[in-house]
């Protein structure tokens, strides 16, 4: 189980990708009672409002648990194995792909990203979604 603290700062990171109403329609719990929690109201939480909200959190490893629940490309930029991880949650591959495109586009502005790595980004996203379909065709 997560601290209160990590889902506390989780949860206000997620109003601000969606509503606290969603937030509590997403994890069953009434939006007033989200309010608290993000607010500090709350000193000691029940330890079923807590799992409710981290089942909606994911795995503590998912580095884009915060947007679950919605259609997302993620960049992720690994500057110790200088590495770009392009995730999402997208089935339909020709939009999958077409979002990528989008999401790599915005990511390389301000962050001196050249060409060739914009069309590297790309391109291996679209090969990756070509060996994914041969794997399941």
């Amino acid at each position: 189980m997560r601290s209160y603290e990590s889902i506390r700062e989780w949860l206000i990171k997620r109003a601000e990708v969606v509503s606290v109403r969603q937030i509590a329609r997403d994890t069953g719990l009434n939006h007033a009672a989200i309010h608290r929690l993000m607010d500090g109201t709350v000193s000691n939480p029940r330890i079923d409002t807590l799992s409710k909200i981290e089942a909606l959190m994911g795995p503590e490893n998912d580095n884009v648990a915060y947007i679950r629940g919605t259609e997302f490309v993620a960049i992720v930029a690994d500057e110790v194995e200088n590495t770009i991880n392009i995730k999402t949650n997208i089935s339909n591959k020709d939009q999958a792909l077409a979002l990528v495109v989008v999401a790599a586009c915005r990511y390389s502005i301000g962050e001196n990203v050249t060409r060739n790595m914009l069309v590297g980004m790309v391109s291996s996203t679209y090969e990756a979604i070509k060996k994914q379909d041969k794997k399941v065709g």
